[in-house]
């Protein structure tokens, strides 16, 4: 992502990091402002969706872990198991 100078300032002066506005950017509500240029904006609402289903990724991992999957040489799952 391409930033200017300033918006390396502010960023740092703001405590808003590389990484929050990426996340700002991806999960964020676009709004067209003068001259072309967008804001994005990321409100508490825009977030519920994405941390449900942040929430079910965990909750499936947690589930997952200690479990095997073994397939064949073009990829069809053969079985299944419980690690020991």
């Amino acid at each position: 992502m391409k930033t200017t100078r300033h918006a390396e300032i502010r960023s740092q002066q703001r405590g808003i990091s590389a990484a929050m506005t990426q996340t700002i950017m991806d999960y964020g509500q676009p709004v067209k402002k003068w001259g072309g240029a967008w804001e994005y904006r990321l409100t508490k609402k825009d977030i519920e969706g994405p941390i449900a289903e942040l929430k079910e990724q965990i909750q499936l991992l947690e589930k997952s872990a200690g479990r095997a999957v073994v397939l064949s040489r073009d990829g069809v799952v053969i079985t299944v198991y419980p690690l020991r």
